[in-house]
């Protein structure tokens, strides 16, 4: 069985051999992760921090969650190793536990985290709740990732441009939406993708490729994967607001505007999704605070910033140790570093020009553009060589 670029599995002889990589389950005595342990890490990762929300907070909590979340990573590291298909979800397990660590361990959820009122009166505390009405409370919480509706909301969200008078509406809406982009993934894959892929699928194949090609097929890999995490977060949505847990209005789109980048920085401040954002924030957030750097100082500002984008490769390299590649691995986390330091220089770039008195204007917009459309991808095609070694594309298009 291998793993495909759309997550499906084909027959094979030996579904652990990954191209260009060491049979790794024989090498350190790992076997392949259970077929449905791998379809139910991410709701499981969900009902464990949900249902650690629950107890009062305190030492128990805090002990009790620790070692839940110890335990279950210590066995899945020690034990498993995983198809590409398996990439997001321990990214999304290990920020599950970074979230709940943050909240519980460094604060007091059901104080700090607010449900914004929707009307007057006055709010009753979690900390009174009876259990079931905690446990809804904490779905509540544990489906927002980006706090829309909330008090620790993070910035730039998009809007919708459409108004939802009815529940009912805007689930039919999303779950046309979700059948249509499914669709659009295909469709991309199989006329678009495909025409520019290598038909060997290899990574020698792709780095003997010219420098615009690489960049070219590394945009189109970036806009399916902006089709997959739409689609992630909108069936998360749409579980939420079925079950009456949050309101359609809380759930606004995954993605800004694509005329937003023109800066790396607005690339994944503004377009790209938002999603763990608040995780990636309070890492910067904390470390800046831990050096003792002051409000408002360069030195605030771009430890916040690298230390932030560090976690976020830290959160991707997670996914390397079930689907290990030795040659590529460090692409997964190496890109964001990579991100950051960019757009350090960017900020310097900018700076000058406003020193030497250029105003903004077609020009200017116009090399923003330009120059976003050339680093995102080059930074990104280290991430796509990892994804070829590993296998992530194979049966996916005609040899």
């Amino acid at each position: 069985m291998v793993s495909t670029f759309d997550g499906s599995m084909t027959p094979g002889s030996n579904p652990l051999t990954l191209p260009h990589s060491p049979s790794f389950a024989s090498t350190i005595e790992k076997v392949e992760i259970p077929l449905l342990v791998e379809l139910l890490w991410v709701p499981t990762f969900l009902v464990i921090a949900i249902f650690l929300q629950i107890p009062q907070p305190g030492p128990t909590r805090v002990a009790l969650g620790l070692g839940v979340f110890t335990t279950v990573w210590s066995y899945a590291l020690t034990h498993w190793v995983a198809h590409p298909s398996f990439l997001f979800s321990p990214m999304f397990g290990f920020a599950v536990t970074v979230r709940w660590v943050y909240m519980n361990v460094f604060d007091t959820a059901e104080v700090s985290f607010v449900r914004l009122a929707q009307g007057q009166g006055v709010r009753e505390s979690p900390l009174q709740f009876g259990f079931w009405r905690k446990a809804k409370w904490s779905a509540d919480l544990w489906f927002s990732w980006r706090g829309v509706g909330w008090n620790w909301e993070v910035s730039s969200i998009p809007r919708s441009g459409r108004e939802m008078t009815t529940r009912k509406r805007w689930l039919v809406i999303e779950i046309a939406a979700a059948v249509a982009n499914f669709a659009a993934q295909k469709v991309t894959i199989d006329h678009v993708f495909c025409r520019y892929y290598p038909p060997s699928n290899t990574v020698e194949a792709f780095t003997s490729l010219s420098l615009v090609q690489r960049l070219w097929i590394s945009i189109i890999h970036l806009a399916l994967g902006w089709l997959f995490l739409d689609n992630v977060n909108r069936i998360i949505a749409i579980v939420a607001v079925a079950a009456r847990l949050s309101p359609p209005g809380t759930c606004p789109p995954s993605f800004g505007s694509l005329t937003d980048c023109y800066t790396v920085r607005n690339f994944w401040g503004k377009t790209w999704h938002q999603t763990f954002k608040w995780n990636f924030n309070r890492t910067g957030e904390l470390a800046a605070r831990g050096i003792g750097a002051k409000n408002g100082s360069l030195l605030r500002r771009y430890t916040k910033l690298h230390i932030a984008f560090l976690m976020s490769g830290v959160q991707h390299y997670i996914a390397t140790l079930f689907v290990p590649s030795p040659a590529w691995a460090w692409a997964m986390c190496g890109q964001m570093v990579m991100y950051a330091i960019i757009i350090t220089v960017e900020d310097a770039i900018k700076a000058l020009g406003v020193h030497i008195g250029i105003k903004p204007s077609f020009l200017t917009y116009l090399a923003g553009y330009l120059w976003c459309t050339f680093w995102v991808p080059f930074v990104y095609q280290f991430v796509f060589i990892y994804d070829i070694d590993v296998g992530f594309f194979n049966g996916s298009c005609p040899m």
